[in-house]
């Protein structure tokens, strides 16, 4: 896959896919999230620049379309065991609290 060439490697993958999602129609910011747990799979979450991928995750928790808000809870439930629930919620703090609440029960089935 791209993300495994030694010419673009997962941060340039990872970056072609964060660009901003405001008036995207779902399927590719669905896309975009689900080539992104793609890369953390096979190259570990810390190959992805952290900052970045969560502020890209958070954006799209704030979707009206359910299906991309899900994909985006699923994915920082994937991130949640590498980096720690901590650093996970200091992104989460102006998330709508039934939304927050939906990412805080996958990061507990993640965690079982």
């Amino acid at each position: 896959t791209m993300s495994k060439s030694p010419y673009l490697g997962p941060t340039f993958v990872s970056k072609s896919l964060q660009k901003p999602i405001k008036q995207m129609p779902q399927k590719p910011v669905m896309c975009r999230i689900h080539c992104i747990v793609d890369v953390m799979i096979e190259n570990g979450v810390s190959s992805l620049p952290f900052e970045e991928l969560m502020n890209f995750l958070v954006a799209a928790l704030a979707s009206p379309n359910g299906e991309v808000r899900t994909f985006s809870v699923d994915a920082i439930a994937v991130i949640a065991p590498e980096v720690g629930e901590s650093a996970i919620d200091k992104y989460l703090k102006d998330v709508q609290p039934k939304t927050r609440d939906m990412v805080k029960a996958a990061i507990r089935e993640q965690e079982e």
